[in-house]
């Protein structure tokens, strides 16, 4: 599963998979089950696709060719998986171990985006209510101080109102330019983007976030890889895909590098300095005795909940911040549409 994937999309993937998947376990024929879906009460692009993957079921293609010609929907992890359980002749537990890893994927996405939620609402609010002060009621007051010296404070202000337009207007061009261009920079300049995801890492806080959220991603695929039948290397290089932060994607193909070049996977991990040291002992283990499916499923959980803990610690340390950095800035607003009136009040 591609973690680039908008949130909207693998949550539709993730539930016409766990309806695909329940309507087989109860043996329902496959191209009955895809139209139940293409046919629902729900509409839109994903079940005009799973229409034509019944028609191409119907004439014969295996339903694993017939969702690879979507890739936008249905990533290589995924056929994959679906692949296998074709082969084996289990695709129902094969679609049930696949429902499992989405949800769990939505899951955490869901977790990131109720935890930014209420700052972002609150910084959003405290920034309106400021704009409309700035820039509608304290001009009107203006005129009052007409033939006063004002203070310092507010000259600033008024200067940095004056400025703030062209300023915004700069800075929304700069993003929109920055938007064209960096991606387009990056995909030239691997390079450049893996070293770049090197440092997000490295951040206070968010960088252990963003560690623990690739490490889950990657264990929860590679378990649910091994789990399916695939090979060991397979397995770890569709997992790798799955990270959704090019410096572990790419550490983790050298490891599979290595692995194929005769180290063992514990070595190679190692030298991948993606894992704990903890983590990777307990991968070790679990290979040794033949069980690194299950260990790989445990080890996604802890870093699933150690994720949540990391979360929750950024939005511990980012709501007094926000409050700290608005109520500076609301103070210095109203100090000084403040300070001239008092001024004006004292000279009659």
């Amino acid at each position: 599963m591609s973690a680039s994937k908008r949130s909207g999309d693998l949550e539709q993937v993730s539930l016409f998979t766990r309806q695909l998947s329940v309507l087989l376990d109860a043996h329902v024929p496959l191209v009955r089950a895809l139209d139940c879906y293409a046919h629902g009460v729900q509409s839109g692009e994903l079940q005009n696709c799973v229409a034509d993957v019944s028609a191409r079921v119907s004439s014969g293609h295996s339903l694993s060719g017939a969702l690879g010609s979507y890739p936008r929907w249905f990533s290589a992890t995924y056929l994959a998986i679906v692949k296998s359980g074709e082969a084996s002749g289990g695709l129902s537990q094969a679609l049930m171990l696949l429902a499992d890893l989405l949800e769990r994927q939505v899951r955490l996405s869901k977790k990131v985006v109720s935890a930014l939620t209420y700052p972002v609402v609150l910084l959003t609010v405290a920034l309106a209510c400021t704009g409309v002060f700035v820039f509608w009621v304290f001009p009107q007051m203006l005129p009052m101080y007409g033939g006063l010296t004002l203070p310092w404070p507010t000259q600033l202000l008024i200067a940095g109102s004056r400025a703030a337009v062209p300023l915004l207007l700069a800075l929304a061009a700069a993003v929109s330019l920055a938007r064209a261009i960096v991606p387009g920079y990056l995909q030239r300049h691997p390079a450049q983007q893996v070293e770049l995801a090197r440092r997000a890492l490295r951040l206070p806080v968010c960088g252990l976030l963003l560690r623990r959220l690739a490490l889950a991603r990657v264990l929860y695929v590679f378990r649910a890889l091994l789990e399916a039948g695939l090979p060991l290397l397979t397995s770890l290089t569709r997992a790798a895909d799955a990270a959704g932060n090019s410096w572990v994607r790419e550490q983790l193909l050298e490891a599979v590098r290595q692995v194929g070049d005769g180290e063992t996977l514990q070595q190679a991990l190692d030298y991948s300095e993606v894992f704990p040291p903890g983590l990777l002992q307990m991968l070790a283990a679990g290979e040794e005795a033949a069980s690194l499916s299950s260990v790989a499923g445990r080890l996604a959980e802890w870093c699933d909940s150690e994720a949540e803990q990391a979360l929750g610690q950024f939005t511990v340390l980012l709501e007094p911040i926000l409050m700290a950095g608005m109520g500076l800035g609301v103070g210095f607003v109203l100090v000084s549409a403040m300070l001239p009136t008092i001024s004006l009040i004292n000279s009659l």
